[in-house]
């Protein structure tokens, strides 16, 4: 057991602050929930009598309390309001995760090794593709937030978020067609979480210095974000196309105004981008193999 916990140190530490941070976000939707039904009680049961009549007032509480509780999709919707700070801190978790990962293995000692016993492209791609089990921590994270916005609201149906609430999550016709968004929405999660071990790993290939490489991801990621928005603002003002150029649209899809298919061609194909980066820093042995042993 505790070989195991030493092995997989970072790896519990990542998935830890995933789960105290969406602990905290559904201990601050019941919260902030509790906090307006105490408020409207106060109000039905003081200001309102002494404007109304008892019976008034009475009826008014009673229909109030007898409110159905939000749907799931709005319920998840709040959850990841309350989620922001884990919204920009996923990726560096990823890229953490992946770095501590893949650079233990880029050691000259190491990768000589696999790659005698296997050849460089096998190793490459085994360390590649291990590195992808990454790459699901993000989509089961979001599924377990799920499951426990089902548990809080206890139904689907959107019309009380649209009736009652005034708010529904994502958008009435993502609410709608709750279970084709939902899988569209877990892909996006497992793609961009790709793009973000691609982008780690291709880092790790031209900075040896593993903290060094993860910071660098990071501030690759935000810069990118930033130029993406600067070019959203000052380019597309008034175009849907604006809501794309953003890297954090994955998280409410710009409530409907980012599609579900354009929002996944734009993950596909930052996929793909990074993932020929990759083959490109990779692709030469020698290379590879003289960077390591320096």
């Amino acid at each position: 057991m505790i070989k195991f916990i030493k092995k997989n140190i970072v790896l519990i530490i990542v998935c830890a602050v995933f789960i105290f941070f969406g602990a905290m976000s559904i201990l601050k939707f019941l919260s902030e929930t509790n906090k307006t039904n105490a408020s409207w009680v106060n109000y039905y049961q003081t200001r309102c009598i002494e404007q109304n009549s008892q019976d008034f007032c009475n009826k008014g509480l009673e229909e109030y309390l007898s409110r159905p509780k939000r749907d799931t999709m709005s319920t998840l919707d709040y959850m990841n309001i309350y989620d922001s700070a884990l919204q920009a801190l996923s990726p560096l978790l990823i890229f953490t995760i992946t770095s501590v990962y893949f650079s233990k293995y880029l050691k000259s000692g190491y990768l000589k090794n696999m790659v005698s016993r296997l050849g460089y492209k096998e190793t490459i791609m085994r360390l590649y593709l291990k590195s992808l089990r990454y790459s699901l921590i993000l989509p089961i994270y979001m599924i377990m937030k799920f499951i426990a916005s089902y548990i809080i609201s206890g139904h689907f149906d959107y019309t009380v978020g649209l009736n009652v609430y005034m708010f529904v999550g994502f958008s009435v016709e993502y609410a709608k067609h709750w279970i084709i968004f939902m899988l569209v929405y877990i892909l996006n999660f497992w793609l961009h979480s790709i793009f973000w071990i691609n982008l780690s790993i291709w880092n790790l290939k031209h900075n040896k210095h593993l903290v060094v490489s993860i910071l660098i991801s990071f501030v690759e990621f935000f810069m990118l974000e930033v130029i993406l928005e600067l070019m959203g603002t000052n380019f597309f003002m008034n175009s849907e196309f604006k809501y794309y150029l953003s890297l954090f649209y994955i998280w409410n899809f710009v409530n409907g105004h980012v599609t579900l298919v354009g929002g996944t061609i734009v993950s596909m194909i930052l996929v793909m981008i990074t993932s020929l980066m990759v083959y490109l820093a990779y692709k030469d042995k020698e290379k590879v193999l003289e960077g390591v042993s320096k």
